[in-house]
């Protein structure tokens, strides 16, 4: 069965992506593969880039200091780290190499196709395709000629054409999947309240964007971009008008407005579909096209200022403030990292390893999780979360755990349950496989036992299908803390373990 929660967010093909990536990881140690081919993704993501963007015409050296700058931005280098998010990485280089098809091939078919998979891995990763194309507009010298202007719309209807069709292919599974989204990030049902999203996203999406590699976002820092990227704007705008005649200024000063009302478009699009999302989404892994946009007009800025100046000059500067950038971005990338995900993680699986220890060390054979329903400072996004507040994560690091503990090799592990702090429900793990067959009948086996699958009626056993339909958890009512002490579990508390003040004191 391909993986729930990527199929119920209307990620399909990332769902048997994940599934593909279970195959690879035993236990811990191999998390390393999946990191190995993050940065393999990562750096043909940064070749194909580098490619592109050529066509300004700078050096190599200001070209790769580009490179490095943009892609060692919060997102990717979150998505490093988090190594289920590989599809991200898959996402962008598919969006890349759409564009690449859509601005050279004379065909729809390919690219469409190619940009709807991308869809299909990561939505929001995949509007990459218009951060290209905002590069595109901003770095061709020759905007204003018919040849161009064509293959701007080439380029457009491509993009528009595959958002149109995954928005088809969304109408189509919301019949088996759009009454079966737990979280309230739901893409079958989008919000009509459009004018609200576009003030919370120039509001909060926009100035994360501007911030670069500050994480936690700061109004000093942003207008400090965006008045560089004004200026550079107005400079470019008033320089033109002097070179063009009078009575052409008109027909140029439309083509400017027009090109600058795109470019508006651009930013918008570059944070589809969770700007139509009845859920706001801020997460940095979802700014990634329109944090690269960011990043790509203001080296466009940089790029007018230096015209100025001689060419030696103008290229010495640059290299200059290029080379800052990167340093500056790689020392907040090392601290976004290693304070926000690594040390908060290492210390979570030294927990589940002890946890694992004390278990094997008392013969208890049954596991009661109590997930932390904080997220350590106030932050709605993957900086600062710990993983045990991801059920896909918690049982894969506990198995773990418990294999890599001497005497637990190859045995199985204790029954796990786990309370999820958005229902209350308990979920006993790795006790029962579920599965349904076209017809809509269930059937169920124990985990690791060979007997057959037996047909059994979720409604009259459960008092629900739905809870069944999570994948291989079986749902029970809640069970009272007193009631567990008496059947003797062990009991870990990450509420407790991972309280917000000490994981400030941790992260601090």
């Amino acid at each position: 069965m391909p993986h729930y929660e990527n199929i119920v967010n209307g990620r399909y093909a990332a769902a048997w992506l994940i599934d593909l990536q279970g195959l690879l990881v035993h236990n811990v140690s191999d998390l390393r593969i999946l990191r190995f081919l993050a940065i393999l993704l990562l750096s043909c993501n940064a070749y194909v880039f580098l490619r592109q963007i050529r066509r300004i015409g700078w050096s190599d050296l200001e070209l790769l200091l580009i490179t490095l700058a943009i892609f060692i931005l919060p997102g990717f280098a979150d998505s490093i780290f988090n190594v289920s998010n590989d599809y991200l990485l898959l996402s962008v280089l598919f969006a890349c190499w759409a564009f690449s098809l859509a601005e050279r091939s004379k065909g729809f078919f390919v690219p469409t196709i190619i940009l709807l998979t991308s869809i299909t891995f990561y939505q929001t990763a995949a509007m990459f395709y218009w951060t290209m194309t905002g590069m595109s507009l901003l770095f061709t010298r020759n905007r204003f000629e018919g040849v161009f202007k064509y293959k701007m719309i080439r380029v457009l209807g491509i993009g528009l054409l595959s958002l149109l069709s995954y928005a088809f292919l969304i109408f189509l599974m919301s019949f088996f999947w759009g009454h079966k989204v737990f979280n309230s990030y739901n893409v079958y049902k989008p919000t009509f309240d459009l004018l609200t999203k576009l003030h919370w996203f120039f509001r909060e999406p926009l100035l994360n964007a501007l911030n670069l590699w500050g994480i936690f976002p700061k109004w000093t820092s942003a207008f400090m971009v965006l008045g560089f990227i004004v200026s550079g704007v107005l400079l470019s705008f008033s320089s033109k008008l002097v070179q063009i005649k009078r009575e052409d200024r008109l027909g140029a000063v439309m083509n400017i407005l027009g090109q600058f009302g795109f470019f508006i478009v651009l930013l918008i699009l570059s944070f589809l579909p969770n700007l139509i999302a009845q859920l706001n989404a801020p997460w940095y892994r979802c700014l990634v096209p329109l944090t690269c946009l960011i990043c790509l007009v203001l080296i466009w800025s940089l790029d007018q200022w230096t015209k100025f100046l001689p060419v030696p000059i103008g290229r010495i500067v640059r290299v200059i403030l290029l080379s800052v950038a990167v340093i500056y971005g790689g020392i907040k990338t090392f601290d976004n990292v290693l304070y926000y995900r690594v040390l908060p993680s290492h210390i979570e699986w030294q927990a589940y390893r002890s946890m694992a220890q004390n278990i094997s060390s008392r013969q208890k054979d049954k596991i009661y999780i109590i997930c932390p329903d904080f997220i350590g400072f106030d932050r709605y996004d993957e900086f600062g979360v710990l993983t045990s507040q991801s059920l896909e994560d918690v049982f894969p690091l506990l198995i773990s755990a418990f294999r890599e503990n001497k005497g637990q090799e190859g045995g199985m592990p204790p029954f796990i349950y786990i309370s999820l702090p958005e229902d209350n429900r308990v979920l006993r793990m790795n006790e029962f496989i579920f599965m349904k067959d076209p017809g809509g009948k269930w059937y169920s086996k124990r985990a690791g036992s060979r007997d057959r699958f037996q047909e059994f009626d979720p409604v009259s056993k459960l008092g629900s299908a739905l809870p069944v339909d999570r994948g291989t958890y079986e749902t029970q009512e809640p069970i009272p803390l007193d009631a567990l002490l008496k059947q003797n579990p062990y009991i870990l508390n990450l509420r407790q373990l991972f309280s917000p003040m000490e994981y400030i004191k941790i992260i601090k």
